[in-house]
């Protein structure tokens, strides 16, 4: 009786051995991954951030230009408010 408990004590002993051997294999192929997929989200936080500076140029420009409108038709009325 005890052979057979010793036994199946021994192949659920090799059984966990061999799943635990199998899987720390696989542990540096998961870590290359895992840098990769990190290396990829870092390279679009710095694709944005170039973005930024561009972006903000654009706008006061854009700003600028709508401002001297604004300016312009504000002086008009107020002229044609004035001559009559």
């Amino acid at each position: 009786m005890q052979k057979i408990i010793l036994g199946v004590i021994g192949v659920v002993v090799a059984l966990v051995a061999i799943v635990i051997f199998s899987h720390i294999n696989n542990i540096p192929t998961l870590d290359e991954n895992v840098k990769a997929k990190f290396s990829q989200v870092d390279n679009q936080y710095k694709r944005r951030a170039d973005l930024v500076p561009s972006a903000d140029s654009s706008n006061r420009g854009k700003s600028k230009s709508r401002a001297d409108e604004f300016n312009s038709s504000d002086v008009k009325r107020s002229k044609s408010v004035c001559t009559v």
